[in-house]
């Protein structure tokens, strides 16, 4: 009786192994330069926006109501809380 999958030298399927990994790690290294280089790009472009907006961000005021969680989390301690046993 024939066999449905032959059987390779254990060589031939290390190798192929290897050529496709070597091929995972080429596609990696590419993503990591592009990435790099994208936060490069946003980084200078960044650092030139906030340098020329400097100002108008200093005079942003800052909502009520994104503060107003913190505070009230910090008077609900049981520590803060006086005369409740």
């Amino acid at each position: 009786m024939s066999e449905a999958i032959p059987s390779q030298h254990p060589a031939v399927v290390l190798r192929s192994h290897y050529q496709h990994l070597r091929w995972l790690l080429g596609v990696m290294v590419i993503a990591v330069v592009g990435l790099t280089v994208a936060v490069v790009i946003l980084a200078v472009n960044n650092d030139s926006a906030t340098s020329a907006s400097n100002s108008s961000a200093a005079n942003v005021a800052i909502p009520a109501a994104a503060t107003g969680w913190l505070a009230s989390s910090r008077a609900r301690r049981p520590s803060q809380l006086k005369g409740i046993r």
